[in-house]
């Protein structure tokens, strides 16, 4: 099989759970009956739209604060949390080797235990919304 047609990262093992964010919180249905497996409120969070990204088992997760949270896709538990340079409408990409979250002006790189590796401001950019992208991996940005 050539190079490109091998995949490049691990299936994930459960797909069992719809995640969904709502005003500010997290939801685990389970996909076959609708019924809710766990909930988090992302405390200090904000409220409002929630972006999600998921990948590699966890849920990362970040509403109108300058927060971001890590969480794990079975039990909805925070794996962790950190503050973000921007506030408002996140946007974010999980890659293999880091988390990088967009928000207000600001771009936030994490390693997958929450640490944070490094925050870039955008001046003379503004601080609206941020899309993302790295090879294979996009987001693109909402409006308000």
């Amino acid at each position: 099989m050539s190079a490109y047609r091998t995949p490049t990262h691990e299936q994930e093992a459960d797909r069992s759970i719809l995640v969904i964010g709502i005003k500010g919180t997290v939801l685990g249905l389970d996909r076959a009956t609708g019924a809710i497996r766990w909930e988090n409120g992302l405390p200090g969070g904000g409220f409002g739209d929630v972006f999600l990204a998921m990948r590699y088992g966890c849920v990362v997760a970040s509403a109108k604060e300058a927060k971001v949270f890590c969480l794990d896709y079975l039990t909805g538990a925070t794996r962790w949390e950190s503050p973000t340079g921007g506030i408002g409408r996140a946007t974010i990409i999980v890659e293999p080797e880091l988390i990088l979250v967009g928000k207000g002006g600001y771009v936030d790189a994490f390693a997958h235990d929450g640490k944070r590796l490094w925050s870039q401001d955008l001046p003379g950019k503004g601080v609206g919304g941020v899309a993302l992208g790295c090879w294979g991996n996009v987001a693109q940005s909402d409006d308000a």
